[in-house]
């Protein structure tokens, strides 16, 4: 079945991975979406890698020692970010080619290509496994499957973590609606990412709205936080573990 974010080759009707057409251009797609906000993708990828770092610590232990999964990484900007901070970092996505350009900008982390249903992994493989802005790109039907097999792959005591954008926050809603990738996409809110974990079998343990802001300035970082409960900033989290715990 062609997924309806691929792209047909119109010379041999064969169905191309979307982001494979934005291997090379990825980082210019996104920067014409959020040209508004004055910042580079990198800085939102930059802050995700700091949040997934600090729910590591808290949550499971010190990243030093710890083997992330990024599952749907792209061109693998969030993991730049991780490798300096974790023991292993390894990504996986149904784009080859741009995980061929991932590889390439990040050597010393792992990169495979996978069939976008069954993990190229063995059970309890990895400490903390997450995929940032990939679920609003499944088919509603098989959000619940992708995951099921994601919490497949994390060890007992690691945690899978689910990054989406805030459906609520207007200017997330435009930079949606002008990313040449997103056309089409269903956003979820973060009660809907919080009943959809459930009804996959997990536990969601932690959650919070972020990147408020794109200030350089300390003492917004401390507004943002105490503000994560409101859904005001740009983009939320949902952290969550296979066994049941109580959400904060």
């Amino acid at each position: 079945m062609i997924h309806p974010d691929d792209a047909v080759d119109p010379a041999t009707g064969a169905a191309e991975p979307l982001f494979d057409a934005y291997a090379t251009d990825y980082r210019d797609a996104v920067a014409k979406s959020i040209s508004f906000a004055r910042r580079e993708h990198d800085y939102f990828a930059r802050r995700k890698a700091e949040y997934l770092t600090e729910l590591t610590e808290r949550l499971v232990g010190k990243p030093a020692d710890m083997a992330v999964l990024d599952i749907g990484c792209g061109v693998g900007v969030v993991d730049g970010f991780l490798m300096p901070t974790f023991r292993q970092v390894h990504g996986v996505d149904v784009a080859g080619e741009a995980v061929a350009h991932a590889a390439i900008d990040h050597p010393r982390a792992r990169f495979s290509v996978y069939d976008g249903r069954v993990l190229p992994f063995a059970d309890d493989t990895f400490d903390v496994a997450f995929a940032a802005c990939v679920l609003h790109h499944i088919d509603r039907p098989e959000r619940a499957d992708f995951v099921a097999e994601m919490q497949r792959v994390i060890r007992p005591g690691g945690i899978g973590v689910v990054f989406e954008h805030n459906l609520f926050n207007p200017l997330t809603r435009l930079a949606v609606r002008r990313c040449e990738f997103d056309v089409g996409v269903h956003l979820l809110s973060r009660f809907g990412t919080t009943r959809l974990l459930r009804r996959a079998g997990v536990s969601p343990i932690a959650s919070a709205y972020i990147i408020l802001h794109t200030s350089a300035r300390p003492m917004l970082d401390t507004v943002e936080r105490r503000l994560s409960a409101i859904p005001l900033a740009s983009q939320y989290y949902v952290a969550f573990r296979p066994a049941a715990a109580p959400i904060r």
